[in-house]
């Protein structure tokens, strides 16, 4: 067993289809097949059932794909750590942000401003988890606070509802949630952190929420409701910033404790750059100030 060989499985073992994985991997069929049964007969067990021209990885080959992952994983991470130790690393690092975009602007000026020489790239429109998967950073929202060895809250923020200010509510100061089962309602798209977690209060409250508009831009739904098409959830600190007072009203919630956390993790159980170190430690105290 080698590395050739765990690389080789790995694409086999994802794929499930050894045409394929010879298409990519630029290497022969029969080359791929020998892989395999070396592999096998080293083990002494089948790694795939073989149904027809179809091949299914059996539970013997996942328990060797979580180790080819890991070992793998580990020697990227040996690469990054020696190249890191003989400052010749590219001081790159990848955020994927999910939670408190509208205070990105200012927090990536601040950080250019001290660390010039880190290129940053962000992820903020994130429609799977690859990006998450390879981000260095991840900014993002949850209803319960974590306790991962590898995240660290950055904000508890509460929740209000927003309405237009003609609104019947706007004269008063808070509603109790489930007053709001008859409302329209405004929303960030489906998986976004924060619909799943209004959601989940309005599921306590005993109603799914009427939402008849839905964005993927904070800034876009703040102007809906000044509009007047709907109300909105709207987090009290990182969504009130140029909040049009004029037209918009906020309320708290009376009968629930609507709030949410937002986060920031990185890899767990992989090597952390110095420049991913220098930017995490920012965030957080940049948040510790609001």
């Amino acid at each position: 067993m080698n590395l050739h060989h765990l690389h080789y499985f790995r694409k086999i073992a994802e794929l499930e289809n050894m045409t394929r994985a010879s298409e990519v991997l630029h290497v022969a069929q029969p080359a791929l097949s020998k892989t395999i049964r070396i592999l096998e007969d080293e083990l002494n067990v089948k790694l795939f059932d073989r149904k027809g021209k179809h091949i299914i990885l059996n539970q013997n080959g996942h328990i060797l794909l979580k180790y080819t992952n890991k070992i793998m994983n580990a020697i990227e991470d040996a690469k990054t750590e020696i190249k890191d130790f003989n400052r010749y690393q590219n001081n790159a690092v990848t955020m994927a942000i999910e939670a408190g975009s509208k205070l990105l602007p200012t927090i990536l000026q601040k950080i250019k401003r001290s660390y010039p020489t880190i290129k940053l790239t962000i992820n903020q429109h994130i429609n799977n988890n690859h990006s998450k998967v390879n981000a260095d950073l991840i900014i993002y929202s949850t209803k319960d606070k974590e306790s991962r060895t590898n995240v660290i809250t950055l904000l508890e923020e509460e929740i209000l509802l927003a309405v237009p200010i003609d609104h019947p509510f706007a004269s008063r100061g808070s509603v109790r949630l489930e007053e709001l089962a008859s409302e329209s309602f405004i929303s960030l798209q489906n998986g976004k952190g924060l619909r799943e977690i209004t959601n989940y209060y309005c599921k306590i409250a005993g109603f799914k929420p009427d939402i008849i508009l839905d964005s993927d831009d904070p800034t876009t739904v703040r102007g809906l409701i000044s509009a007047g098409l709907g109300v909105a959830f709207l987090p009290a600190i990182t969504w009130r910033g140029n909040m049009d007072s004029n037209h918009i009203k906020l309320l708290s919630i009376s009968n629930i404790d609507c709030k949410r956390y937002i986060n920031i993790s990185w890899k767990e159980e992989a090597y952390r750059s110095n420049a991913s170190k220098l930017i995490c430690n920012y965030i957080i105290d940049f948040f510790k100030k609001l």
